[in-house]
């Protein structure tokens, strides 16, 4: 391994730090009422659950746009959801490290995502 690239743990910590940056709470009447969610499942890079694990995702961010302002924001927190021993994490970890254009796109970065990790609408019921 590259003593210059940072390890798993470096970028999961910097990822958590943009996370919880972009969770900070709105206080609005809205707010109050929502009841608290259980984040979806982490997601380590199998086809055949990435369109579950990405409505989850999708799910959980339209019940509780208070939470992400922004697109980074949405994009930060799906990384954050991907386990760190898999596949999944490392490709999100090079386009982070390279702050590469499509993590201020969460469509963009969502659609990449399916096309790297197998997601393919005929499999949709």
């Amino acid at each position: 391994m590259d003593p210059r690239l940072p390890s798993t743990a470096e970028v999961l910590e910097e990822l958590v730090s943009a996370l919880r940056a972009s969770l900070t709470p709105v206080t609005t009447p809205s707010s109050a009422s929502v009841s608290p969610m259980a984040l979806p499942a982490s997601y380590a890079g199998d086809a055949a659950v990435c369109g579950g694990f990405l409505l989850q995702v999708d799910l959980f961010i339209e019940m509780q746009p208070q939470k992400f302002t922004t697109e980074r924001s949405m994009v930060a927190f799906l990384i954050f959801l991907l386990n760190g021993k898999a596949k999944a994490l490392e490709w999100a970890r090079a386009i982070w490290n390279a702050n590469s254009a499509i993590i201020n796109s969460y469509d963009a970065f969502k659609n990449h995502f399916k096309e790297v990790f197998g997601y393919h609408r005929s499999l949709d019921f």
